[in-house]
């Protein structure tokens, strides 16, 4: 199993749009960026060769990593824990 990395501290920033790039987590490229929206944030790598992605749905706080495993977050502490796959 695979914890969520990083903080999830201000998920609810009020940037928009496509925010990166930034060294991604699983192919190590400097190609990782997020789709930053106000209810749903998408990260993504734009290698070609990775498939690299999470979901961050703000309004249910839930996390969705790219093993499939889902997390809950407090959106004000920054703390999460793993909840079965819906």
């Amino acid at each position: 199993m695979r914890e969520a990395t990083g903080s999830l501290q201000g998920l609810t920033s009020s940037i928009r749009g496509i925010v990166g790039p930034w060294v991604c987590e699983k192919c190590g490229h400097l190609t990782q960026y997020a789709d930053v929206q106000p209810d749903i944030n998408r990260v993504f790598c734009r290698f070609l060769n990775c498939d690299f992605w999470r979901v961050i749905d703000k309004r249910h706080h839930l996390v969705v990593e790219d093993d499939g495993t889902t997390w809950e977050f407090d959106p004000i502490t920054g703390e999460k824990w793993r909840v079965p796959n819906r």
